[in-house]
């Protein structure tokens, strides 16, 4: 029911009408559902703001009237899912299935202005896709080369897809009808969300097997999907000289002075937003 929030302003009122008109599905509240639609069609025309709040009113509605309940009732149930994109169609999909979805990602996130600055940009997404479609096509024809070259462009996509979903989950800002916008497949929601990351301890450090190579790592923490690292000078307190991002807790950081201190300090990404950065970490590059 949810995915017919990716359609266009016109097809979402036609279609939300046609389900109205059935009394199996519909049971409650229809005057109230259909003056949310009403409502809807005469604010397409405004700003995208009020479209997605629009929207937002018809999610409610709309499962209100599934579940039989109140739209207030709705509303608190609602507020309390977790809203984020799932990544696991990237590991079970076959691989013409995972080019379709990639294509259609591409398609809901192109010009959309919930998402102004896709990272990885969309133009990096859709160069690996068909990169991805081309070593499909020659694996058709058999041999092992073709096919290891297939699994690597794969392999490539995935990892970018990965980046995207969690630019994509911060982004929407925990609303359902953005994230549908995207084409995204969404996590099952639940009724037990995590709330706000907590902050994670302080990074344990250890040199690299090169010069100027600092590993850093610290405790995952539940419920985050990206951590933000940064480093400084520690006799530059407030300079930050390096920032990366990891959806691991464990990170590496190349060419750094040697005989320098540094200190690196890391937050946590969740779908409750962003926690306190950890106490930062000292080491001397070598």
């Amino acid at each position: 029911m949810y995915g017919e929030f990716t359609k266009s302003s016109s097809e979402l009122v036609q279609h939300l009408r046609q389900i109205t008109s059935s009394t199996d599905e519909f049971p409650n509240s229809r005057r109230e559902l259909a003056a949310v639609i009403s409502e809807f069609r005469e604010r397409c025309s405004s700003t995208q703001l009020a479209r997605n709040r629009s929207r937002s009113a018809l999610t409610r509605s709309v499962a209100a009237n599934l579940l039989g309940i109140s739209g207030n009732t709705a509303k608190i149930i609602m507020a309390k899912f977790i809203v984020k994109p799932t990544v696991n169609f990237l590991s079970t999909s076959t691989d013409s299935d995972l080019a379709l979805s990639v294509s259609a990602i591409i398609k809901g996130m192109t010009n959309n202005p919930v998402y102004p600055n896709p990272l990885p940009s969309l133009v990096t997404i859709d160069t690996a896709r068909a990169a991805f479609v081309s070593a499909i096509t020659d694996a058709s024809f058999g041999g092992v080369l073709q096919t290891a070259t297939k699994n690597a462009r794969r392999a490539e996509l995935v990892s970018l897809v990965r980046q995207l979903a969690s630019y994509v989950a911060v982004a929407c800002g925990g609303d359902l009808v953005s994230l549908l916008s995207s084409n995204f497949p969404i996590h099952k929601p639940t009724r037990d969300p995590i709330g706000r990351p907590d902050r994670p301890p302080m990074p344990k450090l250890s040199h690299g097997d090169q010069s100027g190579k600092i590993k850093a790592s610290t405790k995952p923490v539940r419920g985050v999907f990206i951590y933000n690292w940064t480093v400084g000078l520690a006799s530059d307190l407030g300079t930050i000289t390096q920032q990366a991002q990891s959806t691991g807790a464990k990170i590496s950081f190349n060419g750094l002075t040697p005989g320098q201190i540094y200190l690196v300090a890391v937050n946590a990404v969740g779908a409750a937003g962003l926690s306190d950065f950890s106490e930062p970490a000292p080491l001397m590059s070598l």
